[in-house]
């Protein structure tokens, strides 16, 4: 809920965080939100004590626990479906806005009604970007956007079938074709702490790249530009091969990696739902 000394900008939006064993930074991602927005989590059926966390130091907080994990994008899709502000914040819970970034971010769209989407300058501190006029891009990083919920009202929020990566990459896509902008905001500032959300282990590695892997071939086949599905999938799949291949003869330890993605590549090829049901 907004706070009681909240202003009328940021209370004007809805902040959605999606959690996985966030016990690292949840409490510090919450801490630096601005007063006034009203603040949801939706907790991906963490096994740690994220939830504790926010409801010792944060009981401010609407949160939504969900009993399976649903992935990124079907997490703030529940956020989003209880949203009643004009504006939503979706942020990663290992990216922390800077002072005034939330405010700035909501005066650009405000100023520009051809935009849909607004995203801030990430991890960089170069003070002269300060004084950058806020332009459009073709692409705006999911750690943190700004979205103006009556233009997604008939093309829907994130693609429910991708489970992990290439969400904001597929939500611009679709906006763009909308005839939506997406407007780069400088003088709005985050750090991301980039994969610092979950914990880090060989097999949550595997999971990551497998679903890398996955979302690549389902987003490519989605935008394949002409090309046929089957000439996109087989695409996919050599590149991550060649790559694969060339790492192993290196012995690089990174070819786990490649192999973890063809893998996600072949069982969307395999199993994967048609890119249809993700168009709506």
């Amino acid at each position: 809920m907004a706070s009681v000394d909240s202003n009328p900008v940021t209370s004007a939006v809805t902040i959605s965080i999606v959690t996985y064993n966030s016990r690292k930074v949840i409490s510090d991602c919450l801490a630096r939100l601005p007063r006034g927005a009203t603040v949801r989590v939706f907790d991906n059926a963490s096994s740690d004590d994220t939830l504790a966390i926010i409801r010792r130091d944060h009981p401010e907080v609407i949160v939504t626990e969900s009993a399976q994990n649903i992935g990124f994008g079907r997490g703030h899709n529940e956020n989003l479906a209880r949203t009643t502000t004009p504006y939503s914040l979706v942020l990663n819970p290992d990216c922390f806005l800077e002072f005034g970034s939330l405010e700035r971010l909501v005066e650009a769209l405000e100023a520009d009604r051809s935009a849909a989407i607004a995203g801030p300058e990430l991890d960089d501190t170069a003070e002269s970007n300060l004084t950058v006029s806020s332009e459009y891009r073709d692409m705006l990083s999911g750690a943190c956007l700004l979205l103006r919920c009556s233009a997604f009202e008939k093309i829907g929020y994130f693609d429910p079938n991708l489970f992990l990566f290439y969400e904001d990459t597929d939500l611009c896509a679709k906006a763009k074709l909308a005839g939506l902008k997406l407007l780069y905001v400088p003088q709005a500032r985050a750090r991301h702490l980039i994969g610092e959300s979950s914990p880090r282990s060989t097999r949550i590695r595997f999971r990551r790249d497998f679903h890398m892997g996955w979302s690549e071939t389902y987003y490519k086949c989605k935008y394949r530009a002409g090309r046929s599905t089957l000439a996109t999938q087989f695409k996919v799949v050599s590149r991550h091969s060649i790559k694969a291949l060339t790492r192993l003869l290196r012995l690089s330890p990174k070819a786990i990696e490649s192999l973890s993605r063809i893998c996600g590549a072949v069982s969307y090829c395999l199993t994967g739902p048609s890119v249809n049901e993700g168009r709506s």
